[in-house]
């Protein structure tokens, strides 16, 4: 008989414990009120109460998860077990303290949609239970920004490091950038090639505006040639307030234009938006390039 076992607790009393959450999914603030609620403007007291509580809070739960943030923000008013109802709102991202007069002014707005605007108005009944509460408590990711933080105008941009500024402007650097160059011009021949008849239109296009310019006399310079004025575009056509038609490469020093069919448009609008799109074209080539050119060298080839 001693060696009798008895099991005194039943099965679904064995499993283990969960751990509780380090992070609590909601947080509750009510108020049974001795003294009913029975006009709007008598509401705004009570909701302050209660936004301190819960500023309190999540600033305490803050100083352990900076992060921390709820999604929604409920209001609920009540007449004992009788009537009950609620609001909620979403609450978007801040990356600073919350404070007592956000969550108030959040209630406050609830507060108008359950028992209306008009401030002399009775509530729909006699309210003597009032709540806020937060519920979808998560952590958002680390540096994360709060969205007041995005509309911010003339926010300048950060300015480049005195020591940034040296190594940008050291011989070395400069010997290097000399050699990169040199090898991109090595690299980029194959460009050239598939470009030549755009190119010598181009040319000729120019050598004729010039002949132009010649013949009408030095006033007329300044309107005739847009190349001068613009040394990095080119403008094809009798006027120079028509959209350029092309442009020259900084990197590799060749001249890209555009189709024929595409200089013969009348619209200047679409004509910039079609060397845009032909400049962005040309950049991710050579981002291709250089891309190519990097696996090869972290990836060299077995020589047989």
């Amino acid at each position: 008989m001693s060696s009798l076992n008895v099991n005194l607790l039943p099965e679904e009393f064995k499993s283990d414990l969960k751990e509780k959450p380090a992070i609590t999914k909601s947080m509750l603030a009510s108020k049974n009120l001795a003294q009913s609620v029975e006009k709007t403007s008598q509401g705004h007291h009570w909701i302050r109460v209660l936004a301190a509580e819960l500023a309190l809070r999540i600033r305490e739960a803050r100083e352990a998860i900076p992060a921390l943030w709820p999604k929604t923000i409920v209001l609920g008013i009540g007449q004992g077990y009788e009537a009950f109802r609620s609001k909620q709102a979403p609450s978007p991202f801040m990356a600073r303290d919350i404070t007592v007069d956000y969550i108030a002014s959040a209630g406050d707005r609830l507060w108008r949609e359950l028992v209306g605007t008009e401030t002399p108005r009775r509530t729909p009944f006699k309210i003597t239970n009032v709540s806020m509460s937060f519920s979808g408590i998560d952590s958002m990711e680390s540096g994360q920004r709060g969205i007041e933080g995005f509309f911010k105008s003339g926010s300048p941009s950060s300015p480049q490091r005195p020591r940034e500024a040296a190594e940008s402007t050291s011989p070395g650097t400069l010997k290097r950038k000399r050699a990169e160059d040199l090898a991109d011009d090595a690299d980029d021949d194959d460009v050239g090639e598939e470009m030549l008849p755009a190119l010598n239109h181009q040319d000729a296009g120019n050598q004729d505006r010039l002949a132009v310019v010649s013949r009408n006399g030095p006033e007329h310079a300044e309107t005739s040639d847009p190349v001068g004025a613009h040394p990095t575009e080119s403008v094809s056509g009798p006027s120079s307030t028509l959209a350029p038609t092309g442009f020259m490469c900084e990197r590799c020093k060749k001249r890209v234009s555009l189709p024929e069919e595409l200089k013969e448009m009348e619209d200047g609008d679409l004509m910039r938006e079609a060397l845009a799109a032909l400049r962005q074209e040309h950049n991710d080539w050579h981002f291709a390039e250089d891309l190519s050119r990097q696996h090869v060298a972290d990836h060299p080839r077995c020589a047989i």
